[in-house]
């Protein structure tokens, strides 16, 4: 992430565009798989979810072509076995 002119971070996506870091939401949990009784339920599931309708950090142009391709909320999530 990229510091912005005021005490805001950014994440830079492209040139030309960049989000708030404020504008992600991020959430924990516990992967999927095997798991019992005993299993280490270790929070290793990561998801970031942007609410590109809303955001205020795209141009109306942008957010029309993401909304088109992705819709009103982008969700991307990482999940690593146990």
């Amino acid at each position: 992430m990229a510091a912005g002119s005021d005490d805001e971070r950014w994440l830079e996506v492209a040139p030309g565009c960049r989000i708030a870091a404020s504008e992600l939401v991020w959430s924990f949990g516990p992967s999927g798989g095997p798991g019992g009784q005993h299993a280490n339920r270790s929070h290793t599931r990561a998801e970031v979810r942007f609410d590109i309708a809303a955001s205020p950090s795209l141009t109306a142009t942008q957010r029309e072509r993401l909304l088109e391709r992705v819709g009103p909320v982008l969700v991307v999530a990482a999940d690593g076995g146990r």
